[in-house]
């Protein structure tokens, strides 16, 4: 690939290795576009073109249109467009929530099932809401604070450990689950600040002493082992110990597999990415 100056975040090929496709972000204005590159010895033509940003693509099965996810004047929407850019990009619908399109169904419309039925099948008894809370924590925090465990795992230098934090909050009547940041009152140990039905939990208190030992433990000998947890392995990409915090914390080996592997396909990260190699040389 002969591309233009800039960084790419994202590069994939289509499924019958007619298109390479990749997110392009320009050094001079910090513009974030779509390019795609007819394989092989095709040139590399940009097919967004919004003052914005556009990316986390995906291109359909019969390698006819693509669809992102488009950032622009405060909007975020579904877009498509044909791959050779034989007529403009069309509003899909509107978005409303970050993630992009998660892949197409055979008959070409863009087609979010297949992550939703993985966690279905880990959670059979979810709500709709609950489904979409889990969709929403896994990506991109969950994904990517398993890929950032993995590829410091495979530096084979100092040990990675991994955690989820599964203690479900009573504020806000209980709707948040476990949300971003839940922890850090627990990692300080401060549960009397954390809210006004937090601060009324002895089991608050109790966990937060558990998870604070850990924390201070790994600051100091960079092993969170503590006496009051279960033993918590190393990470391994073979073994994906992961210690699941809450009143009664554990350690499974990778949770929650199914939805783990759906991600990990639709945003493309290394394990399932097409080989890149036979189309570039």
């Amino acid at each position: 690939m002969a591309g233009p100056e800039g960084t790419y975040p994202e590069v994939a090929i289509s499924r019958g290795g007619r298109w390479l496709g990749f997110v392009r972000r320009d050094p001079a204005d910090d513009n974030v576009d779509v390019w795609l590159q007819a394989l092989p010895g095709g040139a590399p033509s940009r097919l967004t073109s919004d003052p914005d940003i556009d990316h986390l693509f995906t291109i359909s099965h019969d390698e006819r249109d693509v669809a992102w996810e488009a950032h622009a004047k405060g909007t975020l929407n579904l877009m498509r467009r044909p791959v050779d850019g034989s007529s403009p990009a069309q509003l899909v619908r509107p978005w409303g929530r970050a993630g992009g399109p998660v892949d197409w169904s055979p008959d070409g419309r863009v087609d979010p099932e297949k992550a939703i039925d993985a966690f279905r099948q880990a959670h059979p008894d979810a709500t709709p809401w609950d489904l979409w809370i889990l969709i929403a924590t896994d990506h991109p925090r969950g994904t990517y604070a398993r890929e950032t465990a993995t590829r410091k795992a495979a530096q084979a230098a100092a040990p990675a450990y991994l955690y989820r934090f599964d203690w479900e909050t009573p504020e806000g009547g209980g709707h948040m689950r476990s949300p971003h940041t839940v922890e850090i009152p627990f990692v300080f140990n401060n549960i009397r600040i954390a809210g006004p039905l937090i601060s009324t939990m002895p089991a608050a208190y109790a966990l937060a002493d558990k998870v604070s030992a850990s924390w201070v433990a790994f600051a100091r000998t960079g092993n969170p082992n503590v006496a009051s947890l279960p033993e918590w392995p190393v990470y391994s990409a073979a073994a994906r110990d992961t210690m699941l915090f809450n009143d009664t914390s554990r350690v499974e080996q990778d949770p929650d597999r199914g939805p783990r592997l759906a991600m990990e396909r639709e945003l493309r990260l290394p394990s399932h990415r097409e080989p890149l190699r036979q189309h570039l040389r």
